[in-house]
């Protein structure tokens, strides 16, 4: 029988805390705890319910109209009025791929999907990999480099500003625009700090306004006058706020945050599990599985908020319409039920795919094709010129608090230089 609600609280309702430093640091052993004694809890501290186990989190993904995805992004801090007042004087934050439910979604995820079709991916390959060449060249002679400031964080953005033909002299100010937009969603934002992220916001979506401006004046081959093309032809058409979200929302700051903390992640992956790495630079070939393993033992993908739009029962726990889950990837790709020996690194177990590092279902991630191909041109990159690459003894890599997605934001490593 279904059991309803907080009644059978258990001591992860006040244990588990996404923002904690050694939560964030190792989940996994906490993560097992959950799916092993109770896969479905409430934690009063997020106010939602947590899943932990595969099978249940698919379940909710693959059933959207019972699930809706119209609070995914409501996981960051309380705003201040002050905060508030200051953000309905910009262009209001409309929907995107992300936090859409149909038909919403489909008319959202056609104009991002007509930009990063497998087609145009492989033809931007020797680009991605002449900016990757790049950014190695800044760094190779030193023997020792911050991979996240040096590498993960810049490489997937001046991708993303290459493709949509932005100037790349203006990464420095996007990033820290995406940054402080990332903050406000997601993290706990301390609220003497919440109008100068606010403001952060509001001169992003000026750049943006004046962005697709030029490109509506002046279009040319390039992803972005793809995007403004297919939303023209959308119906209705798009409106300026909603490209404006579409664009610098779910394309550039959603689309290289990911990607960052990924390469971060993996990398730690190959460079913490013994033998990995050399058998990486001894056979570059086995990247792509390998790469797929990595994201499964240890997913970027933390996890994603649902909300019920009815009465369900989920892992034999009975929810209320309204109720707000968060589906935790992270934990359902090392799940005992759905991987045999998910602690392990085994890039040859049959369901090696079945993680969750991009979700599942109608929102599995738009830029999937574009993330492997950046990580996959990385990792060949960094095999041939820093074959002897390894973590560096100190300082230990550092996390940041976020809701959704994990990974390193600092993590030095050394190799030998002749």
């Amino acid at each position: 029988m279904p059991t309803d609600s907080p009644a059978n609280e258990h001591h992860f309702a006040h244990a588990f805390n996404p923002h904690d430093a050694e939560m964030l640091r190792d989940p996994h052993e906490m993560f097992e705890r959950m799916r092993r004694e109770q896969p479905v809890f409430f934690s009063p501290k997020l106010g939602m319910w947590i899943v932990s186990r595969h099978n249940d989190i698919c379940s909710v993904l693959r059933d959207p109209a019972r699930f809706s995805s119209h609070d995914a992004f409501a996981g960051g801090a309380e705003m201040t009025p002050e905060a508030l007042a200051l953000a309905a004087t910009g262009h209001p934050q409309t929907r995107t791929p992300i936090d859409s439910d149909p038909p919403e979604h489909g008319r959202m995820r056609r104009i991002v999907g007509s930009a990063l079709s497998g087609k145009k991916v492989d033809a931007w390959r020797p680009r991605i990999r002449e900016l990757a060449a790049g950014l190695i060249d800044g760094f190779v002679g030193a023997g020792r480099v911050d991979i996240a400031a040096a590498f993960a964080g810049p490489f997937p953005l001046s991708v993303i500003l290459d493709i949509l033909g932005i100037p790349l002299a203006d990464m420095a100010q996007i990033k820290k625009w995406s940054d402080d937009w990332f903050e406000l969603l997601f993290a706990r934002v301390p609220p003497e700090l919440q109008v100068l992220r606010v403001q952060s916001f509001l001169d992003f979506q000026q750049y943006c306004e004046r962005l697709i401006a030029a490109r509506e004046a002046n279009p040319g081959q390039d992803a972005l006058s793809e995007m403004l093309r297919a939303g023209r032809e959308e119906q209705p058409p798009l409106t300026l706020a909603e490209l404006i979200s579409l664009i610098g929302g779910a394309f550039i700051a959603a689309g290289h945050e990911t990607t960052s903390r990924m390469l971060c992640g993996t990398l730690h992956v190959f460079l913490t599990t013994p033998g990995v790495w050399q058998a990486i630079v001894a056979e570059p070939a086995r990247i792509g599985r390998d790469l797929e393993e990595a994201m499964r033992i240890d997913s970027t993908a933390v996890g994603m908020i649902r909300t019920a739009t009815t009465e369900v029962v989920l892992g034999g726990i009975r929810l209320p319409a309204g109720a707000r889950l968060h589906l935790l990837y992270a934990s359902g790709s090392r799940d005992e039920q759905q991987f045999r020996c998910p602690a392990e690194f085994d890039p040859g177990r049959a369901n090696v795919m079945d993680h969750l590092g991009f979700g599942r279902g109608m929102h599995y991630c738009v830029g999937a094709l574009l993330a492997r191909a950046e990580a996959q041109i990385a990792f060949e990159l960094f095999a041939e010129r820093l074959p002897g690459l390894r973590l560096a003894a100190e300082p230990a890599p550092l996390y940041r608090s976020h809701m959704t997605i994990r990974g390193p934001v600092q993590m030095f490593v050394e190799w030998d230089v002749a």
